[in-house]
């Protein structure tokens, strides 16, 4: 097996990417990345919010399928995860994540080598999830230290993000770049 790096984004729109036809412009390194990646074109959600979608992705089964289904709710142990499956068969796995209902409390963390779970981050009220930078510190930091010293063998990186996800608070350098003279009536 090769390594492999799954990227989740929650809330991200295909319709936005340029990859998937956007012209906006907006996702530049997505799309580079896309041309030396493997693209899925016709892949759909399972549910309709973090914890229905979830199942689909990290464990190939539909939502509905086990008593573990809707918000709050514990992962069933009759899910086997992929990290599961991988570590059992010699794969490095590590995963981390920002999203409070992929954490540990609801058993997000198995057959993980290293699960960082976003749970123990400091988080404010006006961003209740850590941002892309903080996550992206402790991928770098585990794919220098982890990878370097077993390079032989292969991983499995999983990594989600909920920057864009709400509350939609934009960087500083950004809001200078707002037409406050428009305004959007719903």
């Amino acid at each position: 097996m090769r390594n492999v790096i799954l990227i989740t984004i929650d809330t991200l729109r295909k319709d936005m990417l340029g990859c998937y036809g956007s012209r906006d412009g907006l996702t530049p390194f997505i799309d580079s990345l896309a041309e030396q990646s493997i693209v899925f074109t016709t892949a759909q959600a399972v549910g309709p919010y973090t914890q229905a979608s979830f199942p689909g992705i990290l464990t190939s089964s539909y939502y509905l399928d086990f008593e573990d289904h809707g918000k709050g709710k514990i992962l069933s142990t009759g899910r086997r995860l992929v990290s599961e499956h991988l570590k059992k068969n010699g794969i490095i796995t590590a995963g981390f994540h920002s999203n409070p209902y992929l954490s540990a409390i609801f058993g997000w963390n198995r057959g993980w080598d290293v699960f960082y779970d976003s749970m123990e981050a400091e988080v404010t009220d006006e961003v209740p999830y850590i941002k892309v930078n903080e996550i992206n510190q402790h991928v770098e930091q585990w794919l220098k230290t982890t990878v370097s010293q077993r390079s032989t063998t292969p991983f499995f990186l999983w990594v989600h993000y909920m920057d864009i996800h709400e509350p939609y608070v934009p960087a500083k350098e950004f809001l200078s770049r707002v037409d406050n003279s428009i305004v959007l009536n719903s």
